[in-house]
């Protein structure tokens, strides 16, 4: 899948090491929304796994998750 993302020009990283555990996604819209949790976003996610996420329509909120991901890529490798 990394080869596909970077094929297509996505910019691609690997997580670093130090967060090897993590099973959280995200996604930032805009600036002014959070869809933080575990879920996968596959359709087995809802119907089959019971996973969670939630939305968070918050400024103040969106720009922690930013700095969070800006920090994570600086560590990330390539």
């Amino acid at each position: 899948m990394m080869e596909r993302l970077r094929d297509e020009g996505i910019g691609a990283r690997w997580a670093s090491l130090g967060f090897s555990r993590t099973h959280s996604k995200m996604a930032i819209v805009d600036g002014k929304k959070v869809l933080v949790g575990s879920i996968n976003w596959g359709k087995s996610a809802l119907t089959t796994n019971r996973e969670a996420a939630v939305i968070i329509e918050d400024e103040n909120v969106a720009r922690e998750f930013e700095d969070i991901f800006e920090e994570d890529w600086k560590k990330a490798g390539s």
